[in-house]
């Protein structure tokens, strides 16, 4: 009887024990999440070279942009609240250390990083576009076009720089607040001896196509026959005044067709700029 009520009192003490109420493990603390970010920016979104350019590593500037984190800092960073709270993006720091052969039309991008001290990171891309001259029997058009237009609509700059004689660098054609993209514009001398300007179907940031096409361009062509038909235009040189629309286009090159629709970053409204 004593065993029996031995082992009956050991089974309710074993049995209160298992009922007792576990403890929570203890909670983890989250560390502070923070996104560096840019603070200055040096180098251009765009640039533009000539075929066969050795320039292109000198252009780009050293010091890309200056970035901050007030919260987690950089390893080697310096100043602020903490003592590493801003750094440079230096040219070194281009991911992968690919930069566009400028033997070869097109171009490419060249993405820069910076990682804060938790290993977030802040990243800009400076796009480049490789030209050709324009080649004989062509010849450019008679007018110096480079520099700084204003859209008539909304006031925003524009810059349209120079490559070669008649080919140009212009990476917002839209004119509105978009990050800057490079394309080339071409200015031909017409069988009149005047300015004839030429927009082909490019590559844009969308993995699509953008050309310039004149104000009357109807939708539903290919971008070969908006090329031969429906150029953009300068309506007058004094001063120097462009009108055109900006066609999307789902891929790049003559054959594809526009669909009459937005695709990528711009409307279909005719777009004046008029040079400052």
């Amino acid at each position: 009887m004593k065993n029996y009520k031995y082992i009956l009192l050991l089974s309710i003490v074993v049995f209160i024990a298992s009922c007792k109420k576990i403890e929570d493990p203890v909670a983890s603390t989250a560390g502070p999440v923070s996104l560096p970010y840019v603070v200055e920016q040096y180098a251009n979104g765009s640039y533009g070279f000539g075929l066969g350019s050795n320039k292109i590593f000198k252009t780009i500037p050293d010091t890309i942009a200056l970035v901050a984190d007030s919260v987690l800092g950089f390893t080697g960073g310096f100043g602020g609240h903490t003592g590493h709270d801003f750094a440079y993006i230096l040219k070194s720091d281009v991911k992968g250390g690919v930069w566009p052969d400028t033997t070869v039309l097109g171009g490419g991008s060249l993405i820069f990083e910076k990682f804060n001290s938790s290993n977030y990171k802040v990243q800009l891309i400076v796009n480049i576009v490789v030209a050709e001259p324009i080649k004989s029997p062509a010849s450019p058009g008679p007018t110096a076009l480079e520099g700084t237009y204003k859209r008539t609509s909304n006031g925003f700059l524009i810059s349209i720089v120079k490559i070669f004689d008649g080919v140009y660098l212009i990476d917002n054609p839209g004119g509105a607040g978009v990050a800057p993209y490079p394309y080339v514009l071409k200015n031909f001398k017409n069988s009149s001896g005047k300015d004839s300007l030429s927009f082909e179907n490019q590559g844009n940031p969308c993995a699509g196509g953008t050309m310039l096409v004149g104000a009357s361009a109807p939708s539903g062509l290919t971008a070969g026959e908006y090329a031969t038909g429906f150029p953009p235009l300068i309506t007058t040189l004094s001063p120097v005044t462009f009108q055109w629309r900006v066609y999307e286009f789902p891929e790049a090159g003559a054959a594809s067709t526009h669909p009459g629709a937005a695709l990528c970053q711009w409307g279909l409204g005719i777009r004046t700029f008029e040079k400052q």
